[in-house]
C-alpha cells in the first residue's frame, strides 16, 4: 500500500503537513508527492491499514481527508478540518467522466505500485476540464534519509508543544526546526525531477502565490518567473481550457513555504482533538498519547474500508447481469436488506446517530460488544434510515457497484410520480440511482420479460391461471384529440399461489415467500408440457371423463323471493348500530369493518399478478373479438397448459366475444369459458338503484352529507367507490330504522337482544388489538358465532320477515322501502360479502336472482349476459368447477375478507399504473407500450419490497373501516342520515298507505310503486322463456332483440291527458272544406265552416298557459293612459295597514322558508306599517288556471313538516300551484310555534287556509279568534275585504293592498266606495334587479271616474274586467282591455244589459249585448261572431291557411260560454257564490273533475260534406256522392271528369 507525505502549505499562518493514499484527486495547492516503498513504512511509523475513511474515486484509488498534523501561529491555535479554502475547485464530475473510466478489475492488485505507473502513463492525454483536480504523481520512492529527517523534525516540534509556557521557547528549538527542514528540502531537491507532478491551473497558481507571498505579481510575469524556473512545466490543452502548471519538483513549493513562515517567532504543534466511537478509546485516561488515537481512527477507517471492499468482492461473484441482479430484488427481505452492509460500519454510524441517552447507556454498558459481527441494539424505525446512511457511503465510495437502496428507492419514486426530475434532484444528493440506470434495468427487464406470443415469464408451473382482459382508454386533452390510446389489457393472475405462509408469534403477518416464484418461473418456450391444472386430483393426466361436460337439467329461474343468504349475519349488524337498545353503536364499523372483526373466513395467500402484453386495438374493433380468443387459445390451450381457460370479461366484451363464438361453431374456442366480471356487475346493480330511488325523496337525504351535484354522480354511477359508500350509508340508516320499529313493536324479544347485544359490546375493547393478538380474534369470532345460534334459536329472523310482509300489505310506503332494502341493496351487499368470502355458490344463487332485473329494467346487454353465464355455469365440468369455487376471487393482501372479483384487480393494478402519473402517454408507440406492460409487474412487485422494507404492513393493520377515525366518521355521517329519516319515518306503523315523496310530502302515484316493486317477479317468465329458446334449445340467436320493458319509474309523469282533437286532421278537413266550397256551395257555405273552432280550445281564447295571458289581463295599461296622476311612488300617510298577498319563495327547508318569509318579508315593514294583513288561499278556492290545468302532471301533498327540504324550482312552482294550501298551513303552523315578537302597537292578522284567523300581537301573543272577515271563496275578495275592515285599537287613514294578482286591482277600485279611508294597491315592479314603488290611489280613481264617464256607478268595470281576461275566464287574442273599456265608457248606454250578466238568467239580450261590445270594440260591421269570421276570412288571402283561424275572434258559440264564464267570476266576487254556480255556466263536471266547456256545437262541419267517389265507369248515379246529394268535385272524386253527370 502506498502512502505520500504532502509537504507543507501554508492556510491563514497554517503550516498543514498532509498524509494521504495516492489519487488522481489530490487537494489543490500541493506543490509535490513523496511515495513510500513498502520497506520504508515502518520506519515512518505508518502502519499497513490505518484507520481512515475512504471513498472511491473514478480511477480505482483511494483518497483520505488529508489532517494529520499542523503547525499554527500563537493566538490562532485551531483544530483544520479537511474543509479548507484550498476546495473550492471541483472535482471531475462522475457522470462526465462515466464514458472513460477503467474497469475496477483492471489493475494488478498484487503491485499496486506497477499499477499506479501503468494508470498514469497517459495522464496528459484525457480530458481536463476547467477547475479539475491535481494529476497524478509517479514518484519511486524516498530514501531511509528523508523518513530520518522527518522523524527528528516531528520529535523536535512535540517538544515544543510539551512546552506549556509559550516565553519558555527557547530559540535552540526554533533553529532546529528551520535546520531540519532546510535539510529536508536539499535531500529531496537531489532526487530526480519528475515530468508529470501535480496539475493546478495557472491563475489559480498565481493567485495563491500572491497570497502566500505577501506580494502582488501580474500574471505574465508569474508565468514567465515560473519558465525561468526550471522547475515547472505550463501546459495548454485548449483556449478555453487555459493554463495549466505541472508543479515537477516538491523543493520549490517547500522553499515558498520557509520562506514565509521563517519570519515568525514561535512554531507551536497542535494536534486537532478528535472523538472516536470506539467503547475501548473512551476508557483510555487522560494522560494516553494523542499520536495513539488519530492511529486507531486511521486503523478503524481502513477496517471499513476493507469491509466495503470484501463486500464487494463477494457481490462481484454474484451474477453481474442486471435482470439476475433485479430478480434477487423482488425477493429481498429486511434481514437481507441489511446483510448487504457492513457489520462495523453500520454500528459506526448508529453509534454517531444515537442521541445522548441511548450513547450513554451504550458506554457504560457492562457487555461488550463485538462490533465487528454482531449489531448494536437500537430502534427498528431509526435503523431503516441509518442503513440508509450506509448505503449512500457505500455508493459514494464504490459507484459503480450495485446498490440495492439506491435501485429500490429510484424505483419507488419512479412508480409513484413517474418524474425524471425528482430522481435526478435525488440522485444529485446520493440518495438513489440516476434516471439513466433505472431505464437500463427496466430495459433489461423488458427484454428478459418479453415471451413472443406466449405466456408472461412470471406465470406458474402447476398453478390455476385466470386470464382477465379489459378496455384501456387514455384521453390526451389536445387540439386535434389525437394521442389517445385505446387499447386492450391482459392480467394473468394465479389466485391461489403454492406460497408458503409465514405466521411469527410477535405479529400475523402473512408473508410472500417469493424465492418459491424465481424457481418455478421459466419462459414457456423453454417449458415441457405441464400437468392440466383443471384436473388435479392426485395430478392425474387429463381425460375425456375428467373433460365430460355433466348432463343435467337447467333449472329455470323461480319467483325472485329474495334469497335467505347471510340473513343472520346482516341482522346483528343492524341490531349492532341501533340504538334502542345499544348506548355503543357508534363504537361498530360499518359492513366491511365489521365482518372483517367479526366474521371468520378461511384466509388465503396474496394471488401473483402478472402484466401481459397489451393488444394495441381498441375493444370495440371488429378484430378484438378473435384476437382475444385467438391469443387466450394460443397461450393457455395449445400451449397444453390448462385444458380449459377461464377469461373474465365485463359486459361490453363478453358480448363481442359470445358472437365470435357462435360463428365459429367449431370446437376452437369450446374450451374458453367465458366469466363475466362481478365488478361490473356490481357497478350495473348500482345504477338500477340510482333509477329506482330516484324521485323517491332519498337524493334529498343524501344531501346532508353530498352535495347536490355529487348526489347526481352517485345515482349515476360515474364513481364507484362514492356509490358504493353512499348506498351502504343508505343501507345501514334503512335497516337500523326499520329494526328499530320492529324493536318497538315487538317488545318481548328485548330481554334476547339485549343479551345479542352485551355480549357483542364485550369485544368491542378487543378492536384495537384484533389483529395482532389471536385470542381477542378467536373472541370476537366466538361471540359473534354464538349470536347467530341465539337468534336462530329463538326464530327472531323468521319472525322478522313474517313482520315486514304484515307491514308491507298495510302500508305501500313500507313496501317501497323494504323492496329497496331487503330485495335491492341487501342483495346487492350479499353479493359484495360473497366476493369478499370467496363464497362461489352465493355468487351464482345472485346471479339467478338478479337476472329479471335486468329484464325489468332493460339493461338487455346484462339481461342476455346473464342469462347465457347461469346456464353455462350449470353445465360446467365438476373440475373447472371445482377451481372455480376456490379460485373466482383474488386477494392483494392475504388480509381476511380482502378478496376481490378478478376485473376489479385489473382496475386498480393494471389499468390504474397504465393511467397514473408514470403510467403510457400519448408519445408512446405499440412497441414502447409492450415495454412498459412488460416492467409493471416488476416494478409492482419492488413496490412491495420497498413497502416491507418501510413497514408498511398490509397483512398487519386493520380493515380501513375498522380504523378508530374511519369508524367515527362513518357513524357520524349514519347518525345524520337517521337524524333526517326519522322525521319522515317510512317504516311508521302510523305511516299512511300513499307513498310520498321524502322530506316534500309530494304523493307518488300508486300504480307507479306497485308496478316497480312487481316488476321483477312479473319478468321472470320472459327471462325463462328467453333462456329456453335462445341458449338452451339455441332456436334463435342469443343475440335476438329483447323487448323493452319501459317501466314507470317514480320520476316519470303521469300519462299525457288525451287531446279532443288531432291538430293534423282538423287542418286537413278544414283545407278539404276550402277546397269542396266551390264546387259545392250550395251545401258548403262559408258561413258554415267558420262557425265551428275545429280546435279545442279556441285558438281565439288567450288562457293562463299562454305568456302573454298576464299582461292581457291586467287594466294598468287603461288607468296610465286615461288616469295617469293617481299613480305615486311614495305613501305619505303614517297610519297604514298593509294587506299581504301570501307570496312563496324558495327556501331550503320549510322551517327557514317560513321563518325567512316572516323576518325578512313581514316583520320589516311593521315598522311603516301599525297593521298587517297576511291573507292565503283556502281550500275552496278555485281558478281558471288550476281548471285549465288539471289534466297536467300534478304534484300532490297531503302534509309537510317543518323539516321537509323543498324541492328545485320546477317542482316548487308546480307544489304552489296544487298544493296552495298545504304549503300555507305548514307556514302558519310554523310561525305560530315560533317565539315570534311583535312590538308594541302593532297588530298581524293572518287569514288560514280553514278560514280562521290567526292574531300576533305583544299582548296576547299567537292566538286564534273567530272570522269578522266574509266567507268569500274567491281569495281576490277576501284580500279586498280585509280592506274594508277597521280594528278600534289600530284605526287607520290609509291601508295598502300589495298583491300581484290581476282580479284585486278592479275590485279594490269598486270597493273604494264603501270605505271612509283612502286605500291603495301597491303595483310595485322590478326593473333590471331594482324594485320601482308603483301605487295607485283606488279611492281617488273611482271618484275620478265618476266625473270622467258620467256615471252613477263604476260597478260594469268588473264585469268588463271578467270579459277581457281574469283568474276564470279567458282573455281574447284580438281584444286588449283597454279597447273595450275605452268603447264601453264611451257609450255605455248602449250597453246598458251587459250589468245583467251577474244574474243568473242569461237570456239572449244579455249575451248579445256582450256580443256586440266586443264586436264593436273590433269595429266589425257584422252583427254576429260568425258572420264576422266568415267576413274576415273571405276577404282574407290566406283564409284557406289552418293558421288564420288564430287571427279571428271566436265563434258564437264558443264566446256565449265565455260570458257565462265571466258571469260565474261576478258571483264570486260580490255575492259569495260557490263552486255549484259553474255548472251549465261554461263548466261542466267529468270523471269527478271541474272542466271548462269551451263549446257545444260540433268541433267541425259533418264529414259527408267532403265525401267523394270512386266510380270507374257510369255517370255517377249510385256513387257516395249521388247518396249524399253533393256533387263530385274534380280532383278529389275519382270518377271521369268526360262521363260524370254530377259535375
Amino acid at each position: 500500500m502506498h502512502h505520500v507525505i504532502q509537504s507543507f502549505r501554508k492556510e491563514d499562518n497554517v503550516y498543514v503537513a498532509h498524509s494521504d493514499e495516492v489519487t488522481t484527486n489530490e487537494r489543490e495547492g500541493a506543490i509535490g508527492s513523496v511515495s513510500l516503498a513498502e520497506s520504508e513504512q515502518e520506519a515512518f511509523n505508518i502502519e499497513e491499514d490505518p484507520i481512515i475513511t475512504t471513498t472511491s474515486n473514478n480511477h480505482g484509488y483511494s483518497c483520505v481527508n488529508p489532517t494529520v498534523c499542523s503547525f499554527t501561529s500563537p493566538g490562532q491555535e485551531r483544530a483544520i478540518n479537511s474543509n479548507n479554502q484550498w476546495e473550492e475547485m471541483a472535482f471531475l464530475d462522475d457522470a462526465q467522466e462515466a464514458d472513460n473510466l477503467p474497469d475496477i478489475n483492471d489493475p494488478d492488485e498484487s503491485n499496486p505500485s506497477s499499477a499506479l505507473t501503468d494508470r498514469m502513463s497517459s495522464k496528459l492525454n484525457f480530458f481536463l476540464p476547467s477547475g479539475s483536480a491535481f494529476g497524478p504523481c509517479n514518484y519511486e520512492g524516498i530514501d531511509q534519509k528523508i523518513f530520518s529527517l522527518w522523524e527528528d523534525l516531528i520529535s523536535v516540534c512535540a517538544k515544543a508543544m510539551n512546552i506549556n509556557n509559550e516565553n519558555k521557547i527557547i530559540l535552540e528549538i526554533q533553529n532546529q526546526i528551520h535546520a531540519l527542514l532546510k535539510k529536508l528540502c536539499e535531500v529531496v531537491q537531489q532526487r530526480k525531477t519528475l515530468n508529470d507532478g501535480n496539475i493546478v491551473k495557472l491563475i489559480y497558481a498565481h493567485k495563491q502565490f500572491n497570497k502566500f507571498g505577501g506580494k502582488s505579481t501580474s500574471l505574465r510575469a508569474f508565468s514567465n518567473h515560473l519558465q525561468k524556473m526550471g522547475h515547472f512545466q505550463l501546459y495548454t490543452p485548449s483556449r478555453r481550457e487555459g493554463t495549466y502548471v505541472l508543479l515537477s519538483n516538491i523543493s520549490i513549493y517547500l522553499k515558498l513555504l520557509l520562506k514565509n513562515s521563517l519570519g515568525d517567532d514561535i512554531i507551536k504543534i497542535v494536534l486537532p482533538s478528535c472523538e472516536t466511537a470506539i467503547p475501548a478509546l473512551q476508557q483510555k485516561q487522560e494522560g494516553d498519547d494523542y499520536r495513539l488515537m488519530d492511529k486507531d481512527i486511521i486503523k478503524t477507517v481502513a477496517t471499513i474500508r476493507d469491509q466495503i471492499k470484501l463486500m464487494n468482492n463477494n457481490n462481484s461473484n454474484n451474477p453481474v447481469n442486471r435482470y439476475e441482479q433485479a430478480s434477487n430484488l423482488k425477493t429481498l427481505t429486511p434481514d437481507e436488506y441489511e446483510q448487504q452492509l457492513p457489520k462495523l460500519l453500520l454500528n459506526f454510524i448508529i453509534l454517531c446517530t444515537m442521541n445522548n441517552d441511548e450513547y450513554d447507556q451504550f458506554l457504560y454498558n457492562d457487555e461488550l460488544v463485538d462490533l465487528y459481527e454482531n449489531d448494536i441494539v437500537c430502534d427498528s424505525v431509526k435503523k431503516l434510515k441509518q442503513m440508509s446512511i450506509c448505503y449512500d457511503i457505500v455508493a459514494c465510495k464504490d459507484r459503480l457497484q450495485f446498490n440495492s437502496k439506491h435501485i429500490l428507492l429510484a424505483l419507488s419514486v419512479y412508480k409513484l410520480c413517474g418524474c425524471r426530475s425528482v430522481i435526478d434532484i435525488l440522485n444529485k444528493f446520493g440518495n438513489t440511482a440516476s434516471y439513466d440506470t433505472i431505464q437500463r434495468f427496466l430495459t433489461s427487464i423488458c427484454e428478459n420479460e418479453y415471451n413472443g406470443d406466449g405466456l408472461p415469464v412470471g406465470v406458474l408451473r402447476n398453478t390455476f391461471l385466470i386470464k382477465v382482459v379489459d378496455n384501456c382508454d387514455l384521453l390526451i386533452n389536445s387540439l386535434d384529440g389525437k394521442r389517445s390510446i385505446h387499447i386492450i389489457n391482459q392480467l394473468y393472475i394465479h389466485p391461489n399461489p403454492p406460497v408458503s405462509v409465514l405466521v411469527s408469534d410477535s405479529d400475523n403477518d402473512c408473508q410472500n415467500s417469493l424465492h418459491n416464484y424465481s424457481n418455478s418461473r421459466t419462459k414457456l418456450n423453454n417449458r415441457p408440457p405441464m400437468i392440466d391444472v383443471t384436473n388435479r386430483i392426485n395430478n392425474q393426466p387429463t381425460t375425456l371423463q375428467s373433460l365430460a361436460v355433466i348432463d343435467r337439467q337447467f333449472q329455470l329461474l323461480q319467483s325472485s323471493a329474495s334469497p335467505i343468504t347471510f340473513d343472520n349475519t346482516l341482522f346483528i349488524y343492524a341490531l349492532c348500530h341501533t340504538n334502542k337498545l345499544n348506548n355503543d353503536s357508534n363504537r361498530y364499523p360499518l359492513l366491511s369493518g365489521f365482518l372483517f372483526t367479526y366474521m371468520q373466513t378461511k384466509q388465503r395467500a396474496p394471488s401473483l399478478f402478472i402484466y401481459g402484453n397489451p393488444i394495441d386495438m381498441p375493444a370495440t374493433s371488429p378484430l378484438a373479438p378473435s384476437t382475444i380468443l385467438n391469443t387466450t387459445k394460443n397461450e393457455i390451450l395449445s400451449s397444453r397448459y390448462q385444458s380449459q381457460a377461464v377469461l373474465v370479461v365485463d359486459e361490453a366484451i363478453y358480448s363481442s366475444l359470445l358472437k365470435e363464438k357462435e360463428k365459429n361453431t367449431h370446437e376452437a374456442y369450446q374450451d374458453i369459458f367465458l366469466l363475466p366480471g362481478d365488478w361490473h356487475m356490481m357497478k350495473n346493480l348500482f345504477g338500477i338503484v340510482g333509477r329506482f330511488i330516484v324521485g323517491s325523496g332519498l337524493e334529498n337525504v343524501l344531501n346532508v352529507l353530498y352535495n347536490p351535484t355529487v348526489v347526481t354522480g352517485i345515482l349515476g354511477v360515474y364513481n364507484v367507490d362514492r356509490t358504493f359508500r353512499a348506498y351502504l350509508l343508505l343501507f345501514t340508516s334503512l335497516f337500523v330504522l326499520q329494526l328499530e320499529e320492529f324493536i318497538v313493536e315487538n317488545p318481548f324479544y328485548h330481554p334476547v337482544l339485549e343479551n345479542i347485544l352485551k355480549s357483542m359490546n364485550s369485544t368491542l375493547n378487543n378492536m384495537s388489538a384484533f389483529v395482532k393478538d389471536k385470542s381477542k380474534q378467536q373472541m370476537n369470532y366466538d361471540e359473534f358465532d354464538t349470536s347467530i345460534q341465539l337468534l336462530n334459536f329463538m326464530n327472531i329472523v323468521e319472525d322478522y320477515q313474517q313482520w315486514r310482509q304484515k307491514q308491507s300489505i298495510k302500508s305501500l310506503m313500507f313496501k317501497y322501502y323494504d323492496y329497496l332494502l331487503h330485495c335491492l341493496l341487501k342483495q346487492i351487499f350479499t353479493l359484495y360479502i360473497a366476493i369478499r368470502t370467496n363464497n362461489f355458490t352465493v355468487r351464482n344463487i345472485l346471479w339467478r336472482y338478479f337476472t329479471s332485473f335486468f329484464f325489468a329494467f332493460d339493461h338487455t346487454n346484462y339481461a342476455r349476459m346473464a342469462c347465457h353465464h347461469i346456464y353455462q355455469i350449470s353445465q360446467l365440468n365438476k373440475h373447472l368447477l371445482q377451481q372455480l369455487e376456490d379460485n373466482w376471487t383474488v386477494t392483494m393482501s392475504g388480509k381476511p375478507f380482502t378478496s376481490v372479483a378478478c376485473d376489479y384487480a385489473i382496475e386498480s393494478t393494471q389499468n390504474r399504473d397504465f393511467k397514473g402519473p408514470a403510467g403510457l402517454t400519448g408519445y408512446m408507440d405499440c412497441d414502447l407500450r409492450m415495454a412498459w406492460a412488460l416492467s409493471s409487474s416488476w416494478c409492482a412487485e419492488i413496490k412491495l419490497v420497498v413497502d416491507q422494507l418501510v413497514n408498511v404492513k398490509h397483512s398487519n393493520t386493520p380493515h380501513v373501516q375498522a380504523t378508530p377515525i374511519r369508524i367515527l366518521t362513518d357513524n357520524n355521517d349514519i347518525n345524520a342520515i337517521l337524524a333526517v329519516l326519522k322525521t319522515d319515518n317510512p317504516f311508521e306503523s302510523s305511516r299512511k298507505k300513499e307513498l310520498h315523496k321524502l322530506l316534500s310530502g309530494v304523493q307518488i302515484q300508486s300504480d307507479i310503486v306497485i308496478d316497480l316493486c312487481n316488476a321483477s317477479s312479473e319478468l321472470i317468465k320472459i327471462a325463462n322463456e328467453f333462456i329456453q329458446t335462445n341458449i338452451i334449445s339455441k332456436d334463435s340467436s342469443a343475440f335476438t332483440t329483447i323487448k323493452k320493458n319501459n317501466i314507470r319509474l317514480l320520476s316519470s309523469s303521469s300519462s299525457p291527458a288525451k287531446t279532443i282533437t288531432n291538430s293534423s286532421n282538423s287542418e286537413k278537413f278544414f283545407k278539404l272544406l276550402i277546397y269542396c266550397r266551390p264546387f259545392r256551395s250550395t251545401s258548403i257555405t262559408s258561413l258554415l265552416i267558420f262557425s265551428h273552432e275545429f280546435v279545442v280550445p279556441p285558438p281565439a281564447f288567450v288562457n293562463p298557459d299562454d305568456t302573454t295571458f298576464q299582461q292581457k289581463c291586467s287594466i294598468l295599461p287603461f288607468i296610465q293612459q286615461n288616469f295617469s296622476n293617481i299613480i305615486t311612488s311614495s305613501i305619505r300617510d303614517q297610519s297604514l295597514v298593509l294587506i299581504l298577498d301570501g307570496e312563496h319563495h324558495r327556501r331550503d327547508t320549510y322551517q327557514g322558508y317560513a321563518l325567512t318569509m316572516f323576518n325578512e318579508k313581514i316583520q320589516p315593514l311593521l315598522q311603516n306599517h301599525h297593521r298587517i294583513d297576511v291573507i292565503f288561499s283556502s281550500t275552496d278556492d278555485f281558478c281558471l288556471q288550476n281548471i285549465v290545468n288539471e289534466d297536467a302532471d300534478k304534484l300532490t301533498i297531503n302534509q309537510l313538516k317543518p323539516n321537509f327540504i323543498m324541492p328545485k324550482q320546477s317542482e316548487w312552482d308546480k307544489i304552489i300551484e296544487n298544493n296552495k294550501t298545504v304549503v300555507a298551513q305548514c307556514l302558519i303552523d310554523i310561525w305560530k310555534s315560533a317565539n315570534i315578537s311583535i312590538p308594541n302597537g302593532k297588530l298581524i292578522i293572518i287569514s288560514c287556509p280553514d278560514k280562521r284567523l290567526l292574531l300576533l300581537s305583544p299582548q296576547y301573543g299567537s292566538s286564534f279568534v273567530n272570522n269578522f272577515i266574509l266567507q268569500h271563496y274567491d281569495v281576490n275578495a277576501r284580500i279586498v275585504e280585509h280592506a274594508l275592515y277597521n280594528i278600534d285599537s289600530h284605526k287607520t287613514g290609509c291601508v295598502v293592498i300589495r298583491s300581484k294578482r290581476n282580479d284585486v286591482l278592479p275590485l279594490a277600485i269598486v270597493k273604494s266606495k264603501h270605505v271612509t279611508w283612502t286605500l291603495m294597491v301597491d303595483n310595485s315592479y322590478s326593473y333590471r334587479g331594482v324594485v320601482q314603488p308603483r301605487f295607485i290611489d283606488c279611492t281617488k280613481l273611482y271618484n275620478q271616474m265618476l266625473n270622467k264617464y258620467s256615471v252613477k256607478s263604476i260597478e260594469p268595470l268588473l264585469t268588463l274586467h271578467a270579459l277581457s281576461g281574469c283568474d276564470y275566464s279567458s282573455s281574447i287574442r284580438s281584444v286588449t282591455k283597454l279597447t273595450l273599456f275605452n268603447t264601453y265608457f264611451n257609450n255605455s248606454n248602449k250597453y246598458r244589459y251587459i250589468h245583467q250578466l251577474i244574474t243568473s238568467s242569461h237570456n239572449q239580450v244579455i249575451l248579445r249585448s256582450c256580443e256586440q261590445l266586443i264586436l264593436d270594440a273590433l269595429k266589425s260591421p257584422y252583427p254576429t261572431f260568425d258572420e264576422h269570421r266568415s267576413g274576415i276570412a273571405g276577404k282574407s288571402r290566406k283564409h284557406d291557411e289552418f293558421n288564420s283561424l288564430n287571427l279571428l275572434p271566436p265563434t258564437s258559440d264558443a264566446a256565449y260560454l265565455h260570458f257565462k264564464r265571466a258571469s260565474v267570476a261576478l258571483n264570486l266576487w260580490t255575492r259569495q257564490a260557490q263552486q255549484t254556480i259553474c255548472l251549465s255556466n261554461g263548466f261542466e263536471i267529468n270523471n269527478g273533475l271541474l272542466q271548462i266547456t269551451w263549446i257545444k256545437k260540433k268541433i267541425a262541419p259533418e264529414p259527408l260534406l267532403t265525401t267523394s267517389c270512386s266510380c270507374t265507369i257510369g255517370k255517377c248515379t249510385n256513387c257516395s256522392c249521388a247518396k249524399n246529394n253533393v256533387t263530385c268535385v274534380q280532383n278529389h272524386c275519382k270518377c271521369a271528369q268526360g262521363t260524370c253527370g254530377r259535375r
